[in-house]
């Protein structure tokens, strides 16, 4: 149940992003931005080569798996198309594999990365079946460094367990209707 399940509010996502006519793109060499087929494709720096996969439906692609792309998507909300898009689009998603977040965590090794993860995901840890061992270990890394979810206008909320400044409450974003665009 869990995993197909994923795999088709995948599809719903991967949709939804398409909309906005634009692909952020991986590769091990650089490559200039282009445009193809009405798609913007546009580079960006891998510093992990954990998490890519190629999809069953095409070998020559290469594409992140679910947990990847998470932790890349909190990992640059700007390019992820903003908060609210991420917020919207992670309501979808019904299960995580902890121990694959725990390693891309590991690997990118940045403290506000573990912040960020933690605080984002506490939010749906029912929705996508994360354990508590899976936050305790996201606090055990965030040191004593104060961070901003994003900047410091929009994240005006200090959350203490993060050491994290944030929206007051990210939820708001689907109440705002944000999930009637997704069908």
């Amino acid at each position: 149940m869990h995993r197909g399940q994923s795999g088709r509010h995948l599809q719903r996502l991967f949709c939804w992003f398409a909309s906005c006519n634009l692909a952020k793109t991986i590769s091990d060499e650089r490559f200039n931005n282009f445009d193809y087929e009405g798609i913007s494709y546009t580079y960006c720096d891998s510093r992990i080569s954990l998490g890519i996969v190629n999809p069953p439906m095409d070998s020559m692609v290469k594409v992140t798996d679910l947990e990847r792309t998470v932790i890349d998507c909190i990992d640059c909300i700007g390019r992820s198309g903003g908060l609210e898009e991420l917020i919207v689009s992670f309501s979808l998603i019904t299960f995580l594999k902890e121990e694959q977040l725990l390693s891309y965590l590991k690997a990118y090794n940045k403290q506000v990365l573990y912040q960020k993860v933690g605080f984002i995901l506490s939010y749906f840890q029912s929705e996508m079946k994360l354990s508590e061992h899976f936050f305790t270990e996201c606090r055990a890394k965030i040191g004593n460094s104060i961070r901003y979810l994003t900047d410091a206008n929009e994240s005006n909320t200090y959350f203490r367990d993060w050491k994290l400044y944030a929206p007051e409450n990210i939820l708001s974003f689907l109440e705002q209707g944000g999930i009637g665009f997704m069908v």
